[in-house]
């Protein structure tokens, strides 16, 4: 099932064109690394998938009701932020409510005005459909290995890119976009993060410079080269180090 498609897309930045007449595909199982030297439009192009930004002309479509959630190369800030704060962030105005009743519950409830607030946070979670929210950012959690009531500023660089991972996984998007996702992760963590995509029921969009990362997750590569993408199914790529390879379809 197509979630997303590129349809002659150009995008140029100044006289640097980045896209010229691409048309692309994104459906649900897809897991593409983006390759491309430094100033190619990697970042560029996920920013499109993202709805960052629009192209200078053609059409970005969507499925209706499509998620997207992005990893971003940047770390979480090494804040006063709790982890629960920061996972129940991806979730806007709800996020806010849940973060707002898990700290509620960690108070003593033996005060009036407590409790009113209580009950004024719960009923808004309700209209929200919060508590089904509240279990999804518990699972997710769980799931990662994060202690929700521990700063950020506590945990290494390793850590925060889970934290941040979670925020993305939370809002359970039909499109994953990773840039760079192993920076600070050690070697079990990587194993960990491969064993998550391999899990995921949606589309994952990645750009990494780790070729072994690379070689286990990726099914197919769209290498962009002034301008022209060429997609290579299979992860059949001579830059990949896989013993096998496909010849190259240009969307144009």
């Amino acid at each position: 099932m197509s979630l997303l498609r590129l349809e002659k897309a150009e995008l140029a930045f100044g006289t640097h064109v980045l896209l010229d007449n691409a048309n692309l595909n994104i459906a649900a199982g897809d897991r593409i690394g983006l390759l491309g030297r430094n100033g190619a439009g990697k970042s560029s192009l996920l920013s499109l998938i993202a709805g960052r930004t629009q192209p200078d002309s053609g059409q970005v479509w969507r499925t209706a009701g499509v998620r997207v959630a992005e990893l971003q190369q940047e770390l979480p800030e090494a804040s006063e932020q709790t982890v629960y704060d920061w996972v129940a962030g991806g979730l806007q105005e709800a996020g806010e409510l849940l973060a707002q009743y898990h700290h509620l519950l960690t108070q003593p409830l033996d005060d009036a005005a407590t409790l009113e607030k209580l009950q004024r946070v719960q009923t808004a979670l309700e209209a929200v459909d919060g508590w089904r929210l509240q279990q999804q950012v518990e699972t997710v959690l769980t799931r990662l290995q994060l202690s929700p009531d521990v700063a950020l500023q506590s945990l290494s660089g390793g850590w925060r890119r889970r934290a941040a991972l979670a925020r993305a996984l939370v809002q359970q998007p039909d499109i994953l976009l990773l840039d760079e996702p192993t920076n600070h992760l050690d070697i079990d963590a990587i194993t960990w993060l491969e064993q998550e995509i391999a899990a995921f029921a949606g589309a994952v969009v990645l750009i990494t410079h780790d070729r072994s990362f690379l070689q286990k997750t990726a099914t197919q590569i769209w290498e962009i080269d002034r301008g022209q993408v060429l997609v290579w199914r299979g992860c059949g790529h001579p830059d990949v180090d896989v013993a096998y390879q496909y010849l190259p379809v240009v969307h144009r």
